[in-house]
């Protein structure tokens, strides 16, 4: 059977073309193409094209009845051409129809602007204008889309002529471009495959362009200045090319379908294209805006990875129109969410640029948060203002909340912190005043972070201890979220703060009262950062002798909240740490042992063999203090070493033993091995192997 009939007007000769395919009768059934070509000598401007259709499908039975409106419509457009080559040029002057300098255009004469597409390449440039500005009033939108005769020859007048013609080429795809700007009027767009058109004239002007490109840097003057205009109205015509596009991406199917044919590839060569020397800009903005639009799919973000989308983009800053750089910082903020692209934009001057707007575009703060995140970038923060910009909003009290969490990503870095505090602490006190006064939680993880670095803020930090525990005392365990969070970040702050008199706090505020009541209380999971710093709270306490004493006292509820608590490896480490504080003091250390906290020793030899690194270090280095302490335990961890590290040897040593067939073996325990050395437990220095 006859499949996948398509009707054309022949380039040359009044004719129509029906291109057909026809399934073979091969085992494989494929199909074969055939063409078949009507001639139409007789056809003037006076024959009724209604009636020349019906005789056309009643000679050819290979067109179906349902492609009679595409046949009327080739048949008008080879009647328009008959008509043109009838008339003179005089004759295009007798039409009515105003030049473009004082153009006119009126509804009522539509059919004049049709007659106009099939003359010369001037008439075509006058009658694409005329509707163009018909089309620019809403109103007459839809009356013009239900015209098929115009859709039709707008069409066919543009596939035929828009090599030859950049202007008349604008013009029409404005026309259609307009069209797709209306859900009503977008499917005129889709029927005459506008988007497919678009995308190779966009290829192919591309490779023009470049040609054009090539052909200034070695041309004469006057050669070049033809290249440089030509070069503009290209770019007119690739705007609204790309424009028409994204409309019809408003469609997620036909979007995925353009980015199936290269979509991606496209709009990065456009950019490229965009951003040369003696370029227009126009460019610009409808592909900015349209890779905007695609990187909001986080499935397109290896796809504008690949095309290196992100670092052309950056290179194009600084830019002088504000709108085109919003739209450049919203796609580079989108982008920025893909860690590796992230990454990629370190090795750009972006972060400069970002600093330099932070003061009057927020777009530009947000693109400047994101990169922020990196630790590289913020070491290049101290490098420009925007540390005194933030921070003189945060004082002024006009600090937005992606300001406050770019401080807070500056402070993680030392020399950014030197800079933040570098006013005689004022911007230290205005921000812990915005902690403790107006609740503010950025504000205190900013002083938190400060604080971490030694040297820098200790001596502002000081006399603001008492105050901020007592908040802390008071907040810790709180049922208000808020508070409590705010809690667990200065009572990190006051641990932080070298130079602070724990033991004279401790006597005037109770603090190891109130850790004890905290402890035996503080039982659900909300609790535990604040409980892990409680922990590090108590290693400050432990670091003098006096202290030590008075800590000690809880060890039992730390032993208790360790054996609770122990996936949490951060926690399991600081509580090492603070065994590790107390053992330090002999005193202290003996009560530990044989006292109070006989269950300690135990614990230490369970944590011995964690999988955690930083577990395992601090519990060997219990484990060393403890042995100093006690021989009996001394030779307890030597003989858990022993057995750690020669598991195979001992189970191998077991299994032989059990079938009877070797000598017993006996262990003598005064030597172990370990560490590739014998290590004799008689010996004096025994106390010292850990």
């Amino acid at each position: 059977g006859i499949k996948n009939v398509v009707l054309d007007a022949h380039p040359h000769d009044l004719a129509v073309v029906v291109r057909y395919q026809v399934e073979s009768s091969d085992p494989d059934h494929k199909l074969k193409s055939h063409q078949k070509i009507i001639n139409l000598k007789e056809l003037t401007e006076n024959v009724d094209i209604e009636w020349l259709a019906s005789i056309v499908l009643e000679k050819c039975s290979l067109i179906p009845e349902g492609n009679r409106k595409d046949l009327e419509h080739i048949l008008y457009y080879l009647q328009r051409t008959v008509n043109s080559r009838a008339h003179s040029a005089s004759s295009i002057t007798e039409r009515s129809v105003s030049s473009p300098a004082s153009m006119n255009a009126s509804m009522t004469e539509v059919e004049s602007y049709i007659e106009l597409l099939y003359e010369d390449i001037t008439a075509k440039n006058r009658g694409s204008l005329c509707i163009l500005e018909l089309a620019k009033n809403p109103a007459n939108l839809l009356l013009l889309s239900e015209n098929e005769i115009l859709v039709s020859a707008l069409s066919r007048v543009l596939r035929d002529e828009w090599r030859k013609n950049l202007e008349l080429a604008k013009n029409i795809i404005s026309v259609f471009h307009l069209f797709s700007s209306f859900s009503q009027t977008q499917h005129i767009v889709i029927e005459q495959k506008m988007g497919a058109f678009c995308m190779n004239a966009i290829e192919l002007e591309l490779d023009r362009g470049r040609d054009w490109v090539n052909q200034m840097k070695t041309a004469h003057e006057e050669t070049r200045k033809k290249c440089e205009i030509a070069l503009r109205r290209e770019h007119a015509m690739l705007e609204v090319s790309v424009s028409l596009l994204l409309n019809l991406a408003d469609d997620l199917s036909v979007e995925m379908k353009m980015l199936r044919k290269g979509l991606l590839t496209l709009m990065s060569k456009c950019l490229y294209h965009a951003t040369q020397p003696n370029h227009s800009y126009t460019l610009l903005p409808p592909v900015l805006t349209f890779l905007l639009k695609l990187s909001t799919m986080i499935e397109n973000h290896p796809l504008l990875e690949k095309e290196g989308i992100a670092q052309k983009v950056a290179e194009l800053f600084p830019m002088g129109d504000s709108s085109t750089r919003r739209t450049a910082l919203s796609l580079l903020f989108n982008l920025s969410f893909h860690p590796s692209i992230r990454s990629s934009l370190l090795s750009t001057a972006l972060i400069q640029h970002t600093a330099q707007l932070c003061k009057k575009d927020e777009k530009a703060l947000n693109v400047l948060y994101q990169l922020t995140l990196s630790d590289h970038s913020r070491s290049l923060l101290p490098f420009t203002h925007a540390i005194e910009h933030l921070v003189s909003d945060t004082l002024d009290g006009h600090a937005s909340a992606v300001t406050k969490a770019i401080l807070l990503n500056a402070s993680l870095d030392k020399r950014s912190t030197q800079i933040m505090a570098a006013s005689k602490g004022i911007t230290i006190h205005a921000l812990i005043k915005l902690a403790v006064d107006h609740s503010d939680l950025l504000a205190a993880k900013i002083v938190r972070n400060m604080a971490s670095h030694e040297d820098t803020i200790d001596s502002f930090l000081v006399k603001w201890v008492p105050s901020l525990m007592r908040i802390v005392m008071e907040d810790g365990l709180s049922e208000e979220e808020a508070r409590a969070a705010r809690a667990i970040e200065l009572i990190a702050v006051c641990t932080q703060c070298r130079g602070v008199d724990w033991l004279r706090l401790n006597e005037e505020m109770g603090i190891c009262e109130w850790m004890q009541s905290t402890l035996t209380t503080a039982k659900a999971p909300e609790h535990e950062p604040f409980q892990l710093q409680q922990v590090i709270l108590a290693s400050r306490l432990a670091s003098t002798l006096e202290g030590a004493k008075s800590v000690v006292r809880l060890l039992n509820h730390f032993l208790s909240l360790l054996n609770s608590l122990q996936e949490d490896d951060e926690l399991v480490v600081q509580s090492l740490f603070f065994f590790v504080c107390l053992l330090k003091h002999p005193q202290v250390g003996e009560m530990m042992v044989e006292g109070e906290g006989t269950a300690l020793p135990s614990y230490i030899l369970d944590l011995m063999h964690d999988n955690n690194p930083k577990v395992v270090e601090e519990a060997d280095e219990a484990a060393r203090m403890i042995s100093s302490l006690s021989p009996e335990w001394n030779k307890r961890f030597m003989t858990e070493k022993f057995r750690y590290y020669n598991a195979q040897w001992l189970e191998m040593v077991e299994k032989e033993g059990g079938d009877g067939e070797e000598e017993e073996l006996t262990f003598d325990e005064r030597y172990v091995y370990y560490d590739d050395n014998y290590i004799d437990y008689d010996d004096e220095s025994s106390s010292q192997l850990f």
